[in-house]
């Protein structure tokens, strides 16, 4: 384009003594094409978000062999492979502690030579499974504090779901 030469935009003669319009039109392009790119990426992120929070759960279902506490229990898979698991966002009183026999029995009362289904979420620091224990449709680690053995283990209510945190 040449200096000085009209242009129209909108329906209005413009001179552009210096070719602005060119340099307007590559940024709008280059604006364009980085917007474009960033709807994608972000398209990417929520793709790999989702897949995530499904990856994250593996479900064992088993027979419970084993209550070693009021929020620790052993699981044994289809293949004999057992699962330690410690109940996600509570904690029971150790059998040492007071009431720690009773959390134990009232556990196993729940749990013991019973078909599970463990909603895992994550390992803990020991190596043990962290997740939600379900027999048929009965949250075990909601029962456990409805009835006054375990309390919300509250410094990790933001590794929970929303649903588990606030029931």
């Amino acid at each position: 384009m040449q200096p000085n030469q009209p242009s129209r935009v909108n329906g209005i003669e413009i001179r552009h003594p210096l070719g602005i319009k060119r340099l307007t039109t590559n940024f709008n392009f280059v604006f364009m094409s980085i917007l474009k790119s960033k709807l994608q990426l972000s398209i990417v992120v929520t793709l790999l978000c989702c897949y995530s929070v499904h990856a994250q759960h593996q479900v064992v279902t088993g027979k419970v062999v084993a209550v070693a506490d009021g929020d620790t229990l052993t699981v044994l898979d289809a293949s004999k492979r057992p699962h330690r698991v410690r109940l996600n966002g509570i904690d029971a009183p150790e059998r040492s502690q007071a009431f720690g026999t009773r959390a134990r029995q009232q556990l196993s009362d729940f749990v013991f030579n019973k078909v599970v289904r463990v909603q895992i979420d994550k390992q803990d620091r020991y190596g043990k499974s962290l997740g939600k224990v379900l027999v048929g449709d009965r949250d075990i680690n909601l029962e456990m504090i409805r009835i006054g053995l375990a309390w919300h283990y509250k410094a990790y209510q933001h590794e929970q779901s929303a649903e588990d945190r606030y029931t």
